[in-house]
């Protein structure tokens, strides 16, 4: 299932998106963020010249990831003693920004999180239903639940 910017977007106006950091992503990416981090995507936009930014809410997940920060940054010693935590780069916002090249762009990966059923299925759906918006998706699943057990209580009378 490969993600996009317009995928994404669908989803984001109905609910937020937990976002993991996998391994795999970490060449394809700029970022501060370790292996094992979380957040929540705020919103996803094309940059320009080839550059995609995700935008990740992570004060909520500061306690977990922590347990995730490698020491990695530079101390007065010169010396990787420090975390992303402890370092100057650490956004006190709690808004992480992270970058992709555009070229190579399939969120797949690096949002491992976005594997909720619903979500998935929305994103397998075609090209028109996706055009239509996850909202809309989701309220035409609503109906068919509503008509579905509509339908089974009357057979069951």
């Amino acid at each position: 299932m490969k993600l996009t910017i317009a995928s994404l977007s669908c989803i984001l106006i109905a609910k937020p998106v937990l976002v993991v950091v996998p391994s795999p992503c970490l060449d394809a990416i700029e970022s501060d963020l370790d292996v094992g981090m979380r957040g929540r995507l705020l919103s996803i936009s094309d940059r320009g010249n080839g550059v995609i930014r995700f935008e990740l809410a992570i004060a909520e997940f500061e306690p977990i990831n922590k347990t995730f920060g490698k020491a990695n940054y530079f101390d007065s010693n010169s010396q990787a003693t420090l975390t992303w935590f402890q370092s100057p780069s650490y956004p006190k916002n709690g808004i992480a920004m992270v970058y992709t090249d555009a070229a190579e762009y399939d969120a797949s990966p690096f949002l491992e999180a976005v594997t909720s059923s619903l979500v998935a299925e929305f994103l397998d759906t075609d090209p028109e239903t996706q055009k239509a918006g996850y909202v809309c998706f989701l309220e035409h699943q609503l109906n068919w639940v509503r008509t579905s057990y509509s339908d089974l209580i009357k057979s069951l009378s």
